[in-house]
C-alpha cells in the first residue's frame, strides 16, 4: 500500500492522507476533514483487493478525483439536492394539474434523473482515477477488475437509475473503452 500511495502521490494534483476503517464493508471513500483531503479504505476493501495494486491505484485515483473535481466540497451536494428537490416538486405539481395523481410519479422520476448528476460525478471520478493510475505506472484495468469482482460478489446497485453510482456493467464497459483508447490494451481476459 505504501508503494502505491507514494507513486500516486507523485502524480496527484491533490495532497492527501490515507486512513483505514475497521468496517467489513467493501468500500473506499474521499472525505474532507478540517481542510485536509482524506482517502479511507475499509478492512473489507483491503481483504478483497489488497493484493491487486492496479485496483488500489485506480481506487486511489477515483477518490482523489472526487477531491480534485470538487465533489467533496461542502456546498457541492447541498446545492444539487436543493435544485433537484425544487424541480421535483414543481414538475410534480404541474403534472398533477393535467393528469390527476401523476405528481408523485413525475416527482420521483425527476429525483431519479437528478441522481444522474451524482452518477456523472462518479463517472468523472472513474475516468480521473484510471488516468491517474496509468500516469503512476499502473494499469487502468484495475478499475475493470474492481467492477468485475464487485459483480461476482453481488455488490453494486440493483437498479442503476436509483443509485448514485453507475452499475458495475457500465463501469466494466467504461474501463475497457478507456484502457483500449488510452493504454492500447484490453482488460478482457
Amino acid at each position: 500500500m505504501a508503494v502505491i500511495r507514494g507513486k500516486i502521490a507523485k502524480v496527484s494534483p491533490v495532497k492527501f492522507v490515507v486512513g483505514f476503517s475497521e468496517s467489513d464493508d467493501i468500500n473506499a471513500f474521499a472525505s474532507l476533514q478540517n481542510g485536509q483531503y482524506c482517502i479511507v479504505f475499509t478492512n473489507g476493501f483491503m481483504r478483497q483487493f489488497g493484493d491487486d495494486p492496479d485496483v488500489i491505484a485506480a481506487v486511489f485515483g477515483h477518490e482523489l478525483g472526487h477531491h480534485h473535481l470538487g465533489h467533496t466540497q461542502p456546498d457541492c451536494a447541498k446545492n444539487r439536492d436543493v435544485a433537484i428537490g425544487v424541480a421535483s416538486q414543481a414538475l410534480g405539481a404541474i403534472s398533477s394539474y393535467f393528469i390527476p395523481f401523476s405528481g408523485l410519479l413525475v416527482g420521483n422520476a425527476v429525483k431519479g434523473a437528478g441522481l444522474s448528476y451524482s452518477r456523472d460525478d462518479e463517472r468523472d471520478a472513474d475516468k480521473f482515477g484510471m488516468r491517474l493510475a496509468l500516469k503512476a505506472g499502473y494499469s487502468p484495468c484495475g478499475s475493470y477488475r474492481f467492477a468485475e469482482k464487485m459483480n461476482a460478489l453481488g455488490q453494486g446497485p440493483a437498479l442503476a437509475f436509483l443509485s448514485t453510482h453507475p452499475g458495475n456493467d457500465e463501469r466494466l464497459k467504461n474501463s475497457q473503452d478507456f484502457s483500449q483508447a488510452e493504454a492500447n490494451s484490453s482488460c478482457v481476459q
